[in-house]
């Protein structure tokens, strides 16, 4: 019994090491395309036992520089991704739920997107959560967290972003708050389109 737990640990570093790397070379692929102001950012999907990155959704907006980092141990693996962009627009529509109801559009001449995604071995549960969000909006700074826990058939990261010039809306430190308060963590349904991934 202890062999088999020791080689079922094993297979999980394997597996998050694997992800780890399936997502650091689809990133720096996706550095590459962003020459052309377009890139799609992998992200995690996770079936049974083995966890592979997969694509989740669209980052798309006129490129100024990127920068990834990867950390990699036995049973965690970390990719932080850095952006600047001279406008942008982050969607991930193919889910359930919504984590932003709402466009939120605002006037942004330098906004910077930066984000960490972690991949965790828990027991024989693959956990992939979006830890920090942080957008860079001129002086108001968005930091809140996301985490997605509770491993089903298929775990998707989902949130629906539009960051785009425009005219900066009313309130919008009020709206940035309430936003963070309502949407701490979320879970999705696994009804959405598997042809997407």
């Amino acid at each position: 019994m202890y062999l088999v737990v020791l080689l079922l640990s094993a297979a999980a570093a394997e597996d998050v090491s694997r992800s780890a790397d399936l997502l650091l070379r689809d990133v720096k692929a996706y550095l590459k395309a962003m020459d052309l102001g377009y890139v799609v950012l992998g992200a995690f999907e996770a079936k049974g036992m083995s966890c592979t990155a997969g694509k989740l959704g669209d980052i798309s907006g006129i490129y100024r520089k990127g920068q990834v980092e990867l950390t990699n141990s036995e049973d965690r693996a970390e990719l932080k991704v850095n952006f600047s962009f001279d406008s942008l627009d982050v969607s991930y529509p193919h889910c359930k739920f919504l984590l932003f109801k709402q466009d939120l559009r605002i006037q942004l001449p330098q906004p910077e997107f930066h984000a960490r995604f972690v991949l965790e071995r828990k027991g024989t549960q693959c956990v992939g959560r979006l830890e920090d969000l942080t957008l860079n909006l001129k002086r108001i700074r968005f930091l809140t967290t996301l985490r997605v826990f509770g491993i089903i058939e298929n775990i998707v990261i989902n949130a629906y972003l539009h960051l785009k010039k425009s005219r900066i809306v009313h309130h919008l430190e009020q709206e940035i708050i309430d936003y963070t308060k309502k949407f701490k963590s979320f879970k999705c349904s696994d009804d959405f389109n598997h042809d997407y991934l």
